[in-house]
Order: C-alpha cells, then sequence, then structure tokens
C-alpha cells in the first residue's frame, strides 16, 4: 500500500507542497472506487469512502485528480440542478499513470463510453451493488459490461443470450450454507439477477424480459427495480398472468423468485428499503437472505440435474 501511494505522489505531483498529502488516501480511494463501479456521482462517491469525508474535502480532491488527467469530470443540469458524474480518464497518458497506481494492466483500465443519460442509471447500480457487497461481503457480483470475462455459470447466464443484446444489470452470487438431507448442511452459491428501469417501457418488452429469466437462465431470484411504486403491482400481475410464472414449474420454484421495488428517494440501503414479493412486502436483505437460506434446491442444481436425465438414455424425455 506504502508503495502505491509513493507512485501516487509521483504521478500525480501531489509532492511538490507537504500541504497537498492532505488528499492522499482519499485520492487512491477515490481512484480505486472509480476504476471497479466505473461512473459515480459526487454523492455516491463520498458514500462509499470510509470514512467519510466532507463535502470540501472531497470537492478539492476530486479537483486535484481532475487537473492533474487522472478522472473526467461531466456535469449537465438535471431537473434543474447540475449533476457531476466522475470516471477515469481513457487517455493513454492517464491510463499508464492509473496502472502504475493501481499496479494493473492497460487493457484492465478500459471502461466504455456513456451518453450522460446512462450515468444515472449506472450510478444507482453502483449504489445498489455497494449496499448489497456492504451486507454480504463475499458476494459476487457482475455489471452488463463485465458478464464476457466473469465466471457465472453458462446454466445460470447462458452467453448464447448476450448475443441476442440480453445483458443484465446486475448479477449477484452469493454463497452460503443451506440445510441438505438429514441434519447436515452444504455450500451452495445462489444467483441473483436485478434489472433497474428509469423509465416506463411498453407491456410486450416486459413480458418477453420476464418469460426469457423463466424460461431461458438458471437465477435463483429476480429483482425489478420501476421508477415508480405504482408499477410493482403491475410488474407482479405481469410475471403471474402473462405466462412467466408457468415457466417456473420445477418445484414450485415461483415461491420467493420475482420480486419487485421502486427507485428510492434517498439512495438505497437493503436492509430497510421495501420490496414487493407476491401479496407481501418485506425488505431487500430480508428477500435476499430468504432466498439463501431456503432448503428448496437452486434453479442450477435443478437444471443441472434435469440435464443429466435429458441426456441419460431412458431419463426426463
Amino acid at each position: 500500500m506504502k508503495q502505491i501511494q509513493n507512485t501516487f505522489l509521483r504521478t500525480s505531483c501531489l509532492s511538490q507542497t507537504k500541504g497537498k498529502k492532505f488528499g492522499l488516501k482519499r485520492g487512491v480511494e477515490v481512484i480505486r472506487l472509480l476504476h471497479k463501479y466505473g461512473v459515480l456521482s459526487s454523492r455516491t462517491l463520498r458514500m462509499m469512502m470510509n470514512p467519510m469525508p466532507e463535502r470540501r474535502q472531497l470537492a478539492k480532491t476530486l479537483r486535484l485528480l481532475h487537473t492533474r488527467g487522472l478522472i473526467v469530470r461531466q456535469a449537465q443540469h438535471f431537473h434543474g440542478s447540475p449533476s457531476p458524474y466522475h470516471f477515469l480518464s481513457q487517455s493513454r497518458r492517464a491510463r499508464l499513470k492509473l496502472a502504475k497506481i493501481l499496479n494493473l494492466e492497460l487493457a484492465d483500465l478500459s471502461q466504455r463510453r456513456l451518453r450522460y443519460s446512462h450515468m444515472m442509471h449506472e450510478d444507482m447500480l453502483s449504489e445498489l451493488q455497494f449496499n448489497i457487497e456492504k451486507h454480504f461481503p463475499g458476494a459476487i457480483t457482475v455489471r452488463d459490461w463485465q458478464i464476457h470475462r466473469s465466471k457465472v455459470p453458462e446454466l445460470v447466464m447462458p452467453r448464447t443470450l448476450s448475443k441476442e443484446d440480453f445483458y443484465p444489470d446486475l448479477i449477484v452470487g452469493i454463497k452460503g450454507s443451506v440445510q441438505a438431507e438429514g441434519n447436515s448442511k452444504k455450500s451452495s452459491i445462489r444467483w441473483i439477477v436485478i434489472e433497474l428501469e428509469r423509465s416506463r417501457k411498453r407491456h410486450a418488452r416486459v413480458h418477453l424480459k420476464l418469460r426469457d429469466y423463466a424460461e431461458r437462465t438458471g437465477f435463483d431470484g429476480l429483482l425489478y427495480v420501476v421508477p415508480e411504486s405504482v408499477l410493482e403491482k403491475r410488474y407482479q400481475y405481469y410475471f403471474r398472468d402473462k405466462g412467466a410464472a408457468k415457466a417456473l414449474h420445477l418445484r414450485g420454484l415461483t415461491e420467493g423468485y420475482f420480486a419487485t421495488t421502486h427507485l428510492p428517494d434517498d439512495g438505497f440501503e437493503i436492509s430497510e428499503h421495501r420490496l414487493q414479493l407476491g401479496k407481501w412486502q418485506t425488505t431487500i436483505l430480508k428477500w435476499m437472505n430468504f432466498l439463501l437460506h431456503t432448503t428448496k434446491h437452486s434453479r442450477r442444481e435443478i437444471l443441472e440435474e434435469c440435464h443429466k436425465k435429458e441426456t441419460t438414455p431412458g431419463g426426463l424425455l
């Protein structure tokens, strides 16, 4: 860590004066967060940092990183107020410096270009991902732009779907012990997929996507984050009465599979933010723990079992 900080001093010219060392650790932390999550707003960055800095301290660190050409700041007026977002610079000179700071290869620093209208979507996803990782430190998290190089099992997320422009916003794999036959416990990863919608979508598009998740993937749980609370029951209706639920006939896994919630006004906190689970309401954290500790087999295990029977003479089909 000390070597990385020294590299940061050399590459960012912070060592010009002793007074500028105030932002050394914060500068490295900001760079690490932007590398992991991509685009982040000042508010989300501040919430993720430990300890949480004062606003003026973070603003000073961001200004210094921007001046040194290591990050890019983009701000436009959204609903009448400026909304600044930050991401790592993709210039070759900046990436060479960042590679030294993070001890990474240049290829590991490549990030996709986003239109400003998509930055709020990415920022909200990052905040939700951060909160999930806070409650489940060992969780596997995969964003849509990471699927092609992820270790998500093929039966859970078939790679053929990516050719059809089918990319889940966020995939979460949580490892835990579940009760097996008898009194023994065995380790199992439960895979949860999260879709975040900032605007209303056409009914036909929603029906198709819900059916694709139910019929063509092996996720254990699906959470839809919709723009308004009034849409939660509507999405539950789409799932229940438009065919998607019927595709989950394997051992009654419709129970607890599909949940909906709406965009929060003041940030995601999964231990408090409520969701709709059929006719019931609970929190995101309790729902995820239910999927993690349920005694039912995971959908992946069921699909593997069915696949074995299909390929065995006199098997399932």
